[in-house]
């Protein structure tokens, strides 16, 4: 196995063409974009993206074809049993890589490809699961199922698991307590943080780490988890103002991407047909407190959210709103 292993790496030193479906190339390009995965010039880095998924996704993957290796063999003993157990075995794998990758395009229907160089530290974690999980198949295929599978989860938890050793890191400072330090990807700029939750939009679904910043101000804030780099935690106590539990908890009812600073409330006052509008409007639409409906057709909703949040929203509500107050 040790020699197996170390030929498969060695294979994996050029670099492999990769077939894609169109749709799926375009993804994984709008991904790293979103998850700030850049060159220099600020395009997507596919490459660095994909050694990102090699690396932190190739174990739950393996475990999900190991798992169905295991239930199909058992099946396939049963039925076939005057094959050779290796028949059996290679039965059992070929099918699980079939079960696993339903329904996404077969290399003959891939019209683009990507030429991907496998990262050194990388190569032996390929080189084994190929030789034990994936030898009937080609490296080319096993990287495009790998990459297939992982582009199906939804997009808060590709984030999750791409970003898995900041959010570790993060969730032990939550644990004991501390802040954080990192640097923002976009400005450049270090903070130190204390953080208290992390979750994920319901219709933006990126994640973000809620919390405050350790300054004067003691500002709160969510920050987006792709944008906090070289995170550290700080040893220091995390430090909270006695009414961050109550913003944060409206913050989390609302969207827990817009920023809650004060504790006010907001009533809006719209026409008949501005409702029927915040009835259809689900998208980033704020918890409304209260309504009250009045003979006029008129309807007045009260919001615990932001301004900001408030002024998002509402912004396409053309000629459909009485007052704001």
């Amino acid at each position: 196995m040790y020699t197996e292993t170390n030929n498969a790496c060695r294979i994996l030193e050029d670099p492999i063409k990769v077939y894609l479906d169109a749709g799926l190339y375009g993804r994984i390009a709008d991904d790293a974009g979103s998850f700030k995965i850049t060159m220099d010039d600020g395009r997507p880095n596919r490459n660095r993206y994909i050694n990102l998924i090699v690396s932190n996704y190739l174990g739950q993957y393996r475990a999900q074809m190991d798992r169905r290796f295991e239930e199909n063999l058992e099946i396939i003993k049963e039925e076939c049993r005057k094959e050779t157990g290796r028949v059996q075995e290679r039965a059992a794998r070929r099918l699980a890589f079939k079960e696993i990758n339903r329904g996404s395009e077969s290399g003959a229907h891939s019209d683009r490809s990507v030429a991907i160089i496998i990262d050194r530290d990388n190569r032996p974690l390929v080189g084994e699961a190929i030789n034990v999980s994936f030898k009937y198949e080609g490296v080319s295929v096993f990287l495009r199922s790998l990459i297939q599978s992982f582009m199906s989860l939804p997009v808060y938890r590709r984030e999750q698991i791409i970003f898995a050793d900041r959010l570790r890191i993060i969730n032990e400072a939550i644990r004991m307590k501390e802040s954080v330090k990192y640097k923002n990807r976009e400005t450049g700029k270090c903070h130190v943080f204390s953080p208290a939750v992390v979750g994920y939009s319901m219709h933006e679904y990126y994640n973000y780490v809620v919390g405050q910043y350790v300054n004067a101000y003691h500002t709160i804030a969510p920050v987006r988890l792709a944008t906090m780099d070289c995170v550290c935690r700080s040893e220091n106590s995390a430090v909270f103002t006695s009414d961050f539990p109550m913003l944060m908890k409206r913050m989390l009812k609302n969207g827990i991407q817009f920023a809650i600073q004060e504790d006010r409330l907001f009533r809006v006052t719209l026409t008949k047909e501005g409702y029927d509008t915040f009835t259809r409007r689900y998208m980033e639409q704020p918890a409304p407190v209260k309504k009250e409906f009045r003979d006029d057709g008129s309807v007045v909703i009260t919001f615990d959210c932001s301004w900001f949040h408030l002024n998002a929203y509402f912004t396409p509500f053309n000629g459909q709103i009485i007052d704001i107050e």
